[in-house]
């Protein structure tokens, strides 16, 4: 019997789905094939039963050209019968959708990492009416993210006429409802942490448009990042699995894995229906989350084990994914106060711990502090000279006047 919890699956994902519990998986993260940018199935080659023998020629080379030749119109005959075959699409996307609606979770959540290919100087708008066919099952298009790469594939010309391409939509669904997890990552950095933004109180407009005050709270350290995420990509950078780029087309395992850490809890169960090179699953086993991979492709599902391999030993070394999101509201070690009491003193306060800090440190013999207060009274020095400068300028417009 098979086993639908990690486990890499060679096969058709519409096929196997099928055979699937309902509303079973909590999340999917994968990227299809792009309209036909690339062909990733081993059927377009295993049916071409031609060798560089079959074919004629002066030298090597020349029976050589004319085999790729013939092997790329067989490949683009193949695509045009599947685009025939799948209402316009390289792959059976719109049963794929379906299945992926039944196996999800009430809540669950679908990213969808996908681009378009350029056809005849237009983009093939693919990816949109993708994301418009999930909506219509069911899915709610509960966020359009973007992955920025550091660079591009085919980067512009001065002489041409199209900007680098650096970017991929990551469509975000949830099914019925809003996730029923969302973890986000607040990794952020704000400059302004522990300031308010007009003083300790502040207004807000209710709803029946009357001006309410409020308490104003001091910025946080760190807050949740936006919906672009950049990622350094290429070999180093994507994955140190070295061998993982045998696969064309490889997604970078941070990409990923923070796309589980914030859709998903530990135990929850990740799919990827193009488990391709076998990255969600891999950083899904780091993570401590179920997780299932398929691919029509044996080789890829090769790949897919290795990197389970590898995956498994990073458990056993202890492997913890750190991100820099730590707050300082809890740093009150050793008697001081922490970021959040400081940012709360009022301004009488604060002018209190400054004249102490002030009593005790000229005292001793710090220079770094007396470096500190020259600095300071410049400061405030060029402040009120601009002070002073403002009000000279406003008195002289008001006598011209």
């Amino acid at each position: 019997m098979t086993s639908y919890k990690n486990n890499i699956i060679h096969g058709s994902c519409v096929d196997i789905m099928r055979e699937m519990e309902a509303e079973s998986i909590d999340c999917t993260i994968t990227s299809p094939p792009y309209d036909d940018i690339r062909y990733y199935s081993d059927g377009f080659v295993e049916e071409f039963d031609k060798s560089v023998d079959d074919y004629e020629g002066e030298t090597e080379e020349d029976r050589e050209k004319a085999y790729k030749k013939a092997l790329s119109k067989f490949k683009k005959e193949k695509l045009a019968e599947k685009l025939k075959e799948n209402n316009g699409y390289s792959f059976p996307f719109e049963q794929i959708a379906d299945e992926l609606y039944r196996v999800t979770k009430k809540g669950g959540v679908i990213v969808w990492v996908v681009g378009d290919a350029v056809v005849k100087g237009s983009e093939s708008g693919s990816s949109f009416r993708q994301a418009l066919y999930f909506m219509e099952k069911g899915f709610k298009l509960h966020d359009t993210m973007l992955y920025e790469k550091n660079g591009s594939s085919f980067p512009a010309r001065r002489d041409g006429n199209r900007y680098s391409q650096i970017f991929e939509y990551m469509f975000v669904f949830s099914k019925e409802d809003k996730p029923k997890t969302a973890n986000l990552i607040c990794d952020k950095k704000n400059k302004w942490s522990g300031w308010t933004t007009f003083g300790k109180k502040g207004t807000m407009r209710a709803k029946d448009g009357v001006l309410v005050e409020r308490e104003q709270k001091p910025v946080a350290e760190f807050s949740p990042r936006n919906n672009i995420w950049k990622y350094n990509t290429g070999k180093g950078f994507t994955t140190m699995d070295k061998f993982a780029f045998e696969h064309p087309a490889i997604f970078p395992e941070l990409l990923v894995e923070d796309h589980i850490l914030t859709w998903t809890n530990e135990g929850d169960t990740v799919l990827d229906p193009f488990v391709g090179s076998g990255t969600t699953p891999k950083m899904a086993h780091l993570n401590n989350r179920k997780w299932l991979g398929i691919d029509i492709s044996k080789e890829y599902v090769q790949i897919s084990k290795k990197r389970l391999l590898v995956a498994e030993g990073l458990r056993k070394q202890g492997y913890e994914r750190k991100i820099v999101s730590s707050s300082r509201d809890t740093i009150s070690a050793n008697g001081k106060l922490s970021h959040k009491e400081c940012s709360n003193l009022n301004n009488k306060e604060r002018l209190e711990l400054i004249l102490v800090m002030q009593d005790e440190l000229s005292s001793t013999s710090c220079s770094k502090w007396k470096d500190e207060i020259v600095i300071l009274r410049q400061n405030i020095a060029e402040r009120e000279m601009e002070k002073a400068l403002k009000k000279a300028l406003k008195e002289q417009e008001n006598n011209n006047e």
